[in-house]
């Protein structure tokens, strides 16, 4: 089965668990919700569809200024150019540091200067600093130290709060899409860029199973979903952990190095938002968000890392 046709079986998935979850949470909060009011809403989720992750995610379907990938980060239809129907392009109003779900004139974005639309998800000033050697911060965790489920519970009156005002609440939470920052002085960099040295380097770096391993993660969202488990979400963090390990103990050419760089910081951010997806129990927006996080960096770095691996290859002689 092709990657494409995983990622949309996984997308499925994970509109499935937001709608359950969602039940679950209003619930445990007081609300009891009937389970038709359950079904009606599965299809309002503010969280792309499977359309949006089989095609390019530098598109623009709907010439609205935004790419597919940036519709994703922000919660926006890549079908519809004006989203929340107030007469201006999505991407007009990213540009202008205007809401793109929330119709004019109550929509204006705090802490934004317009013309910066490429920075739909910031690292928050002041990211955490990192205690790992190899980088100068670390990931900022989606809504920094709030619990985010309790934000809901507070700012959200419960004769509001239903599957819709959740998933929504849950598509409003910025994702973090930025990369840590790289320690050079920590990369164990080999002045030897010969072909024997860069293939004795790849048989470490080359190898991107554990970074894409859509089955796993269909079977970790469907525990989830029908277990509340976050057990494959855990395992699927040590996976990552453990190949950025051996990463780290590898000599890098100097022709691998930016490469290396790449997959060091992706696999920083990718085992955190594992991380943040198995606190569930604790705040279950949070960890929803985690998932909406999950998506948009897979499809932003991933394609990245396969193509600098491929052409790394390309460079090594078959034997």
């Amino acid at each position: 089965m092709s990657r494409k046709a995983v990622i949309g079986i996984v997308i499925i998935l994970i509109l499935s668990i937001i709608a359950g979850v969602a039940v679950f949470v209003i619930i445990s909060l007081g609300k009891q919700q009937d389970a038709e009011q359950s079904s009606d809403t599965t299809s309002q989720i503010g969280l792309t569809g499977s359309d949006s992750l089989s095609v390019d995610p530098l598109a623009d379907p709907d010439n609205d200024g935004l790419t597919n990938a940036q519709e994703s980060l922000w919660g926006t239809n890549p079908n519809n150019p004006d989203s929340d129907a107030d007469g201006y392009k999505d991407g007009e109003e990213v540009a202008a540091c205007h809401n793109p779900l929330v119709p004019t004139p109550n929509d204006k974005l705090l802490n934004c200067k317009p013309g910066q639309q490429a920075n739909i998800s910031p690292a928050p000033s002041g990211a955490p600093q990192s205690s790992d050697p190899f980088f100068l911060t670390a990931p900022a965790p989606i809504g920094g130290s709030i619990n985010l489920t309790q934000a809901y519970a507070t700012a959200v009156k419960d004769s509001d709060k239903s599957p819709v005002t959740f998933s929504q609440f849950i598509s409003n939470q910025p994702v973090t899409t930025s990369l840590p920052q790289i320690n050079d002085a920590a990369i164990r960099k080999n002045s030897d860029s010969s072909p024997a040295a860069l293939s004795l380097y790849m048989k470490t770096a080359g190898n991107l199973s554990s970074l894409s391993d859509k089955p796993r993660l269909t079977i970790a969202l469907n525990d989830f979903f029908n277990n509340r488990s976050t057990y494959g979400f855990e395992t699927l963090a040590q996976s990552v952990e453990l190949f950025q390990s051996r990463l780290k103990l590898a000599s890098v050419p100097n022709s691998a190095l930016e490469y290396d760089k790449l997959l060091l910081g992706y696999t920083e951010l990718l085992a955190a938002t594992f991380r943040q997806i198995t606190d569930f129990p604790n705040d279950q927006i949070k960890a929803m968000a985690g998932i909406r996080q999950l998506d948009a960096i897979d499809r932003l770095y991933f394609p990245q890392i396969a193509q600098q691996r491929d052409q790394l290859f390309a460079t090594i002689p078959q034997q």
